[in-house]
């Protein structure tokens, strides 16, 4: 997870379709399909069906490299709890160049023991350089479950993913790719936000440099088509249409304006907010998307995203704020605000949504360092927080000490207005890391 936030930093301002497909190899764990589907995600572990801590009893974590081979395993076992019984996970990752120094191919296996159910997956994958920029990369991965119907089903039980890319920061840079996930399709050890789908996605910017200009370092435009099918009856269940003009300030800030247009086909009824209800049906809604960020050397700045426009059957204005003070060399205080405002004048519906987070970072010196953050929800009610603190011992041997606990700020538990417990949830968690070197 932190190799794959170094290389999104490397581009702060994207909106999140973009940024996915920025994505690809991030991290040696990463094996990451269309619609943002991951053959292995870590934030599986340790969390119930309603996303409250689970008590993880151990688990062992090894990356390095042994040869020409990039290997990573992990093994983790959590505790029986109300929710669900112990579960056992367990991943292993092979990766190697292949042809030339820039072309990769690998093996995943993913497993999944808990509750009388197993599960298991096998995957591989390949990023060819084919000339120059070009690249084709190829992706499969298969299920096998205890409680799948069809287990003689191959296709069924699959995911494919073929992308052609033109990786570059100068002129045109583009991306072609096209999925397809069966039904049957479960990795119980991934993240899946859709199933049974067909995808196919067009992404492009055309990088024009601006020595001459003052202020602009480059200027680009662009354009995506994001089109997903479901499999069932070949109905767009949804798209994203987009351009835009994005550039970078030779300062280091940046920014971009951009409309987009939606296509949403909702098979079940979902609610917004706790408030707003989103009835079943076809929907097609547009917004105007602008965004800014200040030079990040910048003693006191503030990035900002603003978009308006409609939204399913009624209107959605969203204000995000990031602004940040860094005191000294030592000392950094930030926030991040996020407003909501949801109107469906035809139910007579509407939500305001706040989300709103407090950050903090220090660092004495180049070998201990602590981060801290609070956040609030007010859709849930809900203060989050998470204390991180690190000491670097050596190159490439690191303590770990983090803190997390969700406070419920609406404690009324019944018509009797009894106070339930403040505290959701505490861990501390404590994780030492040791590179070996033979």
């Amino acid at each position: 997870a932190d190799d794959q936030q170094v290389a999104l930093d490397r581009f702060p301002l994207f909106f999140p379709e973009r940024r996915r497909f920025f994505q690809e190899n991030a991290g040696l764990f990463d094996f990451v399909t269309a619609n943002g589907t991951r053959l292995f995600h870590s934030r599986r572990i340790g969390l119930g069906p309603d996303f409250e801590p689970v008590r993880i009893l151990g688990g062992a974590r090894l990356v390095g490299r042994a040869g020409a081979w990039d290997v990573g395993a992990l093994n983790m076992q959590t505790a029986d709890s109300e929710a669900l019984p112990g579960e056992n996970f367990g991943v292993l990752r092979l990766r190697r160049s292949v042809l030339t120094p820039t072309s990769t191919a690998g093996l995943m296996l993913t497993t999944y023991n808990g509750g009388g159910r197993t599960n298991v997956v096998f995957g591989a994958d390949t990023a060819l350089q084919v000339k120059g920029d070009d690249y084709v990369v190829l992706k499969w991965a298969s299920t096998l479950d205890s409680q799948e119907r069809d287990a003689a089903n191959l296709v069924s039980r699959s995911i494919f993913d073929a992308r052609w890319q033109r990786r570059t920061g100068r002129g045109l840079q583009y991306d072609w790719q096209f999925s397809r996930s069966g039904v049957d399709y479960r990795p119980e050890v991934g993240f899946m936000p859709r199933r049974d789908f067909t995808t196919a996605n067009v992404f492009a910017n055309w990088y024009v440099f601006t020595d001459q200009n003052t202020y602009f370092r480059r200027v680009y435009p662009g354009a995506l088509a994001f089109s997903t099918f479901r499999n069932s009856d070949r109905a767009l269940e949804s798209g994203q249409y987009a351009a835009w003009v994005q550039w970078d300030t030779k300062a280091g800030g940046g920014g971009w304006v951009e409309p987009k247009w939606f296509r949403e086909n909702v098979l079940a009824p979902f609610v917004i907010g706790g408030t707003v209800h989103v009835p079943a049906g076809v929907y097609d809604f547009a917004d105007l998307q602008i965004a800014n960020s200040m030079p990040s050397g910048a003693r006191v700045r503030t990035d900002l995203d603003f978009r308006t426009g409609t939204y399913f059957d009624g209107t959605r204005t969203q204000l995000a704020l990031s602004p940040t003070w860094n005191a000294s060399k030592h000392f950094e205080l930030g926030a991040n605000y996020r407003w909501t405002r949801l109107r469906f004048d035809r139910r007579n519906e509407k939500a305001d949504i706040q989300l709103l987070g407090l950050r903090v970072r220090t660092a004495l010196d180049a070998k201990a360092s602590g981060n801290a953050l609070i956040q609030y929800n007010s859709t849930t009610e809900r203060v989050d927080f998470n204390v991180r603190f690190r000491y670097n011992l050596s190159e490439g041997t690191d303590l770990w000490v983090v803190y997390n606990e969700g406070l419920d700020m609406d404690r009324a538990t019944g018509v009797d207005e009894r106070l339930g417990p403040l505290s959701l949830g505490r861990s501390l968690i404590v994780k030492y890391s040791h590179t070996l070197v033979f």
